[in-house]
């Protein structure tokens, strides 16, 4: 799947057509490798938003996170969702 597909079926605003290609999903960073979509899950513990600069490290193609969020600066394209736990279901 490429990531402007997946992009398509979220309720993102103002992406534009990625043409990466997307080989699976993960709310936990230490799964990601290169092609995973990171959801950046806000938990009670922590926010998954710290873990974004890692994921983006471990060659996640793309961050998915709520609308507001404080990811900024990562190599990677920021998908912003206004419910990303919601997102990360309609996804898998």
């Amino acid at each position: 799947m490429k990531l402007r597909d997946l992009a398509g079926i979220l309720p993102v605003e103002g992406i534009a057509s990625v043409d990466l290609e997307v080989t699976g999903i993960s709310s936990d960073s230490r799964e990601v490798k290169a092609g995973v979509v990171f959801f950046a899950l806000a938990g009670t513990k922590a926010d998954g938003a710290v873990y974004a600069a890692d994921a983006a490290a471990r060659g996640a193609a793309a961050i998915v996170a709520g609308k507001g969020s404080t990811i900024a600066g990562l190599p990677v394209p920021v998908l912003a969702v206004d419910h990303p736990r919601p997102a990360l279901a309609q996804s898998a």
